[in-house]
């Protein structure tokens, strides 16, 4: 009998060995061949320093035989601040030229609704929930 996948967001990582992007948690089996590559600019995916999610860029498509783990752009300015071991270049630019400047998150306001009000907006939307 076939369980239901687990919903998750992935934590890619290339696999040199078959040339897949293949999620790295323990309990998923999911993986993108190489020629399915376009599809995952803008998923999201965990970065491997820090477990927060990012977006992958072309940048870590780009990079993907230098560094199989992704980081997020966060990870990769500390990383290239403090000196460290990691060298990339996107295209011909360094990456501090592409990185762009910390911007102060936004503050959400966020709104409480009843089940009611939430099975309504489900409804209205037609959203499947099962």
């Amino acid at each position: 009998m076939a369980t239901k996948a687990r919903r998750h967001i992935h934590k890619y990582y290339y696999n040199l060995d078959v040339n897949l992007w293949v999620c790295g948690a323990f309990d998923c089996s999911h993986h993108m061949p190489k020629h399915y590559e376009p599809i995952l600019i803008g998923k999201g995916s965990e970065c491997w320093k820090c477990g927060l999610t990012f977006f992958i860029d072309g940048r870590v498509l780009g990079e993907r035989h230098t560094n199989p783990k992704p980081i997020c752009d966060d990870c990769l300015a500390i990383a290239m601040d403090s000196g460290s071991d990691i060298v990339r270049k996107i295209g011909d630019k360094p990456v501090e030229e592409t990185v762009p400047e910390q911007v102060e998150p936004k503050q959400v306001e966020t709104k409480h609704i009843s089940d009611k009000e939430l099975a309504e907006q489900v409804e209205r939307l037609g959203v499947d929930m099962r």
